[in-house]
């Protein structure tokens, strides 16, 4: 029997899905389910507003965290290590040379790869992020209790510190701030990326997949891992904590 893209839940009009692929349009501003978010710090008082006006009750309720001095991460490197020594001989030089990166990275910091050293900078976060204050106030909190953000600090923690602004992605049901290392332009954390020093990491294409897809046929199986905060497992060295800074509530 002969299956068809409509039969496994693909479009049978394949620019359908290259629309999908090649969509370069605004972020959705809208939610498409109305269910709320979980408060996480639930202690943390609701402000009527987030532009630096926040009363000493939420400053006195707000989590708090020094800096790191020395890397920090949650993956147990040593481990890790251990495992990918046990299947070395299984894994191709390229698998193996990016797991030795990775083991490099979580012991070392994984480098910004600038091109010239950053000043400071500011950058304010735009009133579409302060719309969604008490959201975001939540993650920011979130982030300081699990270790992946420091402060708050009444001041620039660090010489030549940067205030990159803060985005929030609205998804359904949630809302995601997202750090905006993309400004200010021409001058940014991302302009300064020497391109030559990053990793070409080419996966499969929507074809390839389709196309596995359609061999396996009806009741295939498919799974994925989805790690929690995956990528804020990975430190960044020491040196360039001043490049990742915000602002908020008028707090760095």
């Amino acid at each position: 029997m002969r299956i068809s893209r409509a039969d496994l839940g693909i479009p049978a009009d394949w620019s359908r899905v290259r629309a999908w692929l090649n969509y370069r349009g605004p972020i959705p501003t809208k939610c498409s389910t109305n269910a709320p978010s979980a408060i996480k710090c639930p202690e943390i008082p609701v402000l009527k507003k987030y532009d630096g006006t926040a009363n000493q009750d939420f400053c006195d309720k707000f989590p708090k965290k020094d800096l790191p001095l020395v890397l920090e991460t949650q993956i147990n490197v040593e481990r890790l290590s251990e495992e990918l020594a046990l299947v070395g001989d299984k894994l191709t030089q390229a698998q193996r040379d990016r797991g030795m990166r990775a083991l490099d990275f979580l012991s070392n910091g994984a480098p910004s790869n600038q091109i010239k050293r950053l000043g400071s900078s500011f950058t304010k976060t735009s009133p579409g992020t302060l719309k969604h204050g008490t959201a975001v106030s939540d993650n920011i909190a979130t982030w300081v209790k699990q270790g992946f953000a420091a402060g708050p600090f009444e001041a620039p923690p660090l010489p030549d510190f940067r205030v990159n602004p803060l985005l929030a992605v609205v998804q359904p049901g949630k809302i995601r701030p997202v750090l905006n290392v993309s400004m200010p332009v021409n001058n940014s954390y991302n302009s300064n990326i020497d391109q030559f020093d990053l990793e070409k990491v080419k996966m499969t294409s929507a074809q390839e997949f389709g196309s596995a897809l359609m061999y396996c046929g009806h009741n295939a199986v498919m799974s994925k891992y989805d790690l929690v905060s995956a990528y804020k497992q990975i430190p960044c060295k020491i040196e360039d904590l001043r490049l990742q800074g915000f602002m908020w509530n008028g707090k760095f």
